[in-house]
């Protein structure tokens, strides 16, 4: 699972829910998307996703909003 942790501009900032782990940055107009969100609310929103490792780094799909 994965929180986003900001929006700067057109880019939206995520990392793994419950670690400390690495910052990820992805469009935020393509996140919202796939979230079915609108962009300014994307801070604080909680998903899931497919993570498939590739030869030149790794792919994304299958997204799921995580409500409370």
């Amino acid at each position: 699972m994965y929180v986003v942790v900001d929006k700067r501009g057109g880019i939206a900032e995520f990392r793994e829910l419950g670690i400390d782990s690495k910052v990820r940055k992805t469009d935020a107009a393509t996140l919202a998307f796939n979230l079915k969100v609108e962009e300014v609310s994307l801070p604080g929103c909680r998903f899931s996703c497919w993570v498939e490792p590739a030869d030149y780094g790794t792919f994304r799909s299958d997204y799921q909003l995580i409500e409370d």
